[in-house]
């Protein structure tokens, strides 16, 4: 792997992660909570994003050849999932009142901010994709290190959730949960070409 494949690792997963667009998520299902409810919600989010990615990372090629899955099969099935997912997030109106979820609200770090809204399949799909072509155990170091401060990201954007809101205001955020999206649809179709590539050679 060089530093382009390291890059495009990063920004891929950054912008299918897309945490600036949960941030409205996250005062949504926390209304009533306090600023230090808030702030350890996030915290126990990232957390969790990070173990999701890192067993992704560590376990995904295993798990492709426990099942007798071929990459390009898994490539091609990923692309769309991630297409799709970007599609949703060009379409996202943040002004909008987030959908009633029925869970207890002291539980919304780990389900359903981290997964699936955070870290969901297309999230799991790009790091297998990525981790597949790992050649050694400092590649996977690194892509570990990359995931932490994927994580880190996650955290900061949730930590200071009210901050930005309140700043940014939810059409800056819209704008650049858009802007993911495309950078997210652009990276699902060429993941599906190079799946169709590797199916059909």
């Amino acid at each position: 792997m060089n530093n382009i494949t390291y890059f495009t690792f990063f920004i891929s997963t950054l912008a299918i992660l897309n945490p600036l667009s949960k941030v409205p998520i996250l005062l949504s299902l926390g209304e009533g909570h306090s600023e230090k409810k808030l702030k350890n919600i996030a915290f126990i989010t990232a957390i969790t994003v990070f173990i999701i990615l890192i067993i992704s990372l560590w376990i995904g090629s295993f798990l492709l050849k426990a099942f007798d899955i071929s990459i390009g099969a898994f490539t091609t099935a990923g692309g769309i999932i991630v297409f799709l997912i970007g599609l949703q997030l060009m379409q996202i109106n943040l002004h909008s009142t987030p959908p009633k979820i029925s869970i207890r609200k002291e539980s919304i770090a780990v389900v359903p901010l981290a997964i699936p809204l955070i870290a969901g399949p297309g999230t799991i799909a790009t790091v297998i994709l990525h981790e597949y072509h790992v050649q050694s155990i400092l590649e996977r170091l690194c892509l570990s290190l990359l995931c932490f401060i994927l994580a880190l990201i996650v955290w900061l954007c949730l930590h200071f959730a009210s901050f930005l809101n309140k700043n940014l205001g939810q059409d800056i955020l819209a704008i650049i949960s858009r802007l993911m999206g495309l950078i997210t649809s652009v990276i699902g179709v060429q993941l599906a070409n190079t799946g169709v590539h590797l199916l059909f050679p």
